[in-house]
């Protein structure tokens, strides 16, 4: 899961479709969507406490292994795309995961990655 899905699943912007389909997966997570997460200045305690039992209940992918490593260098060699996001993607392909995403356009034509936006469902 993207950053942007996990924050509209949780600040009720994504669609009621969406919100069905993303209860019906065991959640999976970057580290890189894992910082996201947390780096925002704006968030209450309330929603600190609602993010961090979501990343407990997740599988956190929180090692940048050599297969996410050449996985990502694939995908940055393949399209111009910010290393954060090249990160995600390369932990989705190295790990056969399917990438929920609200910013299809960023992944587009990415050999081998499966791109599903849950606001479009």
């Amino acid at each position: 899961m993207d950053t942007n899905v996990v924050i509209g699943f949780f600040d009720t912007t994504l669609p009621p479709a969406g919100q069905r389909f993303i209860l019906g997966l065991e959640p999976a997570i970057s580290v890189i969507t894992q910082i996201e997460l947390f780096s925002s200045p704006h968030s209450s305690a309330v929603e600190l406490a609602s993010l961090t039992q979501f990343v407990q209940a997740t599988t956190v992918f929180n090692l940048i292994d050599e297969a996410i490593v050449q996985q990502t260098i694939a995908v940055r060699l393949q399209k111009k795309i910010k290393t954060p996001d090249a990160i995600i993607a390369g932990t989705a392909l190295a790990h056969g995961l399917t990438l929920l995403t609200r910013n299809v356009a960023d992944f587009r034509q990415i050999a081998g990655l499966v791109v599903v936006n849950p606001f479009e469902l």
